[in-house]
């Protein structure tokens, strides 16, 4: 998760402020004095290439004891680069920091104010100190260990899906050849069988699991009962968002997707708005997907997707739209615990 979704902390009691720009194996980090916005010009320690491994993150950390700041003073703040940012946060939340996750495209504007010319690790560890510094951050709280599980379980069932796509295409292309060879033909159907077999069982794995916990069950259950959302976008919407532990409201969970609408104005003309895309891809492919299901029923979710239509949107804003009312729900019933009702949406006003 990003800055964007965390729980509310004020951080007037965290007086520095430690920015690490992470890479797959190696971090940069950068302290900076924080007491006083105006006067936090120079690092008061930086270094480059600590190993991204729980010992490297202890070699920062003595850094961080030689100037005598305490644990509690300080707030760690990195970006969302892939996975390898999680292990230096759940190291850092457990030592007792203050632990900050923010989305790589603010700390990229934030930066471009003011950063001088060139772009090194270095450079981007300061630029996240002073983003830390200067502007309002959500603290980032882990996910439970079982649904970080089951996220791991859904990722490798997507990746599964796409390499079962990519044989099938493979299969088509090589029955289709002027003189197709049997043994690759053979071949390929052999993966194909295999990776279908995978992708059942890792579903099967997946509800398992699910299945086993009482509030992950509830949630899994209360958004397979929306329209449009089967069990592989409800357990997406679930473990991407670890269990909406940590959305505070239904436009929080659109801009966490990446699908808050964005104002372009230039003078006295008003440009088309396009979607952020500054989020979580895998919940808005998710939210995407659900919105086209949901076209399909005869649900209000539809309704509200051919007035908008029929009001003289382009099919795929509609959707966009659709998606975003859909995110709104999802959440609205997972925090109330009150199932579907489509009464509540029938005199929905279409945007």
């Amino acid at each position: 998760m990003d800055s964007t979704v965390g729980i509310e902390q004020p951080q007037a009691s965290q007086t520095h402020v430690l920015g690490i720009d992470i890479s797959k194996d190696t971090l940069s980090i950068c302290l900076i004095d924080g007491t006083n916005r105006q006067t936090a010009q120079s690092p008061i320690d930086s270094v480059d290439a600590v190993e991204n491994r729980r010992r490297g993150y202890r070699s920062v950390e003595r850094r961080i004891r030689k100037h005598k700041v305490a644990s509690q003073s300080v707030s760690v703040v990195m970006e969302a680069t892939g996975v390898y940012w999680e292990a230096c946060a759940h190291f850092f939340h457990e030592e007792g920091y203050s632990v900050y996750v923010v989305n790589p495209a603010r700390t990229g504007r934030f930066g471009s104010t003011y950063r001088q010319d060139g772009k090194t690790d270095a450079i981007d560890a300061e630029t996240i100190a002073r983003y830390g510094v200067s502007m309002p951050m959500r603290s980032w709280q882990p996910p439970e260990p079982l649904c970080h599980e089951l996220r791991q379980v859904l990722r490798l069932r997507d990746a599964t899906v796409g390499m079962l796509t990519q044989t099938k295409n493979q299969l088509h292309a090589a029955t289709h050849e002027a003189h197709p060879c049997k043994f690759v033909v053979a071949a390929l159907r052999r993966q194909i069988a295999f990776q279908e077999r995978e992708v059942a069982r890792l579903i099967a794995e997946y509800e398992k699991r699910v299945q086993a916990s009482p509030s992950l069950g509830r949630t899994q259950h209360l958004l397979e009962a929306i329209p449009g959302i089967g069990p592989v976008i409800a357990g997406t919407l679930l473990t991407e968002t670890g269990n909406f532990h940590a959305i505070l409201s239904g436009r929080q969970l659109v801009a966490y997707a990446g699908m808050a609408p964005t104002p372009r104005q230039s003078g006295s003309m008003d440009l088309p708005r396009h979607i952020s895309k500054a989020g979580n891809p895998r919940l808005r492919r998710a939210a995407y997907l659900a919105a086209v299901s949901a076209t399909r029923t005869s649900s209000p979710f539809a309704t509200f997707y051919k007035r908008l239509v029929g009001n003289g949107k382009p099919r795929k804003v509609a959707l966009v739209a659709l998606a975003r009312k859909i995110l709104t729900v999802a959440y609205a019933i997972v925090r109330s615990g009150t199932p579907y009702n489509p009464d509540h949406l029938s005199h929905a006003p279409a945007r």
